[in-house]
């Protein structure tokens, strides 16, 4: 590992690659077992080196700045960086929503760019926002639908069937997350995905399906405390 970094510093050096330099950090994040405060500090200087003599921060440095001050609970600074360089990227018009004109560059953003868009879009309540991006994200990216199982589709599909749940849209919920529970290999994720077929069933009065819903997500993962909880009531 000692030698593949060594290696990594050395091709930095003749070409300093954006995402060279991610996968360096990356793997330094875990073989040296750094912490939230380090690096938060390293993200500020990367942003910082690689914004200058550029007309915005590469995008491969940004996501993984933005997964950093998430994976710490910081989202008011990863939604501030993430804004910042969409405005830049794109043109945003400065007085003007930057989640409206998210919405208008739907089309021309990459897929983690419209994922993060929507997530963000949330915080503020930009539930409609936030819905027609996931959408707008699972149709033109196949790599994001249900259907998929790579991770990257996972939260984005159960956003989405929250969403619907949320705003009455009980079936188009219960479809979506239907077919997200048969594309997931990992049970704790099934069982979550379960938990919440069961939460629709038992308030569409289908107490008999709530039942078994329930009882197929505990066998998956015994520790889901929600789905115990549930079947309780």
């Amino acid at each position: 590992t000692s030698d593949a970094l060594f290696l990594m510093e050395q091709a930095l050096e003749k070409n300093p690659d954006p995402l060279l330099l991610v996968v360096k950090k990356e793997l330094e994040n875990k073989v040296y077992n750094v912490s939230e405060n380090k690096k938060i500090a390293d993200v500020w200087k990367i942003i910082e080196s690689n914004s200058m003599e550029r007309e915005y921060c590469p995008p491969v440095i940004i996501h993984y700045a933005a997964d950093i001050f998430l994976n710490a609970e910081q989202p008011k600074e990863a939604e501030e960086i993430f804004i910042k360089y969409l405005a830049k990227r794109y043109n945003f018009n400065s007085v003007e929503n930057p989640y409206i004109q998210i919405l208008d560059n739907k089309n021309e953003l990459d897929g983690w760019e419209c994922e993060y868009g929507a997530y963000f879009a949330l915080f503020h309540k930009y539930v409609e926002i936030a819905r027609s991006l996931y959408e707008s994200l699972s149709t033109r990216r196949p790599e994001y639908s249900a259907e998929k199982t790579a991770d990257f589709s996972y939260s984005p599909s159960l956003n989405l069937a929250m969403i619907y749940s949320s705003t009455g849209r009980k079936k188009e919920a219960l479809d979506l997350y239907s077919v997200k529970a048969g594309s997931v290999y990992n049970n704790v994720r099934k069982a979550e995905i379960l938990y919440r077929i069961a939460c629709i069933q038992n308030m569409q009065n289908k107490s008999t399906d709530a039942i078994k819903t329930l009882e197929y997500a505990v066998t998956l993962n015994p520790l889901n405390e929600k789905a115990h909880l549930l079947q309780l009531q």
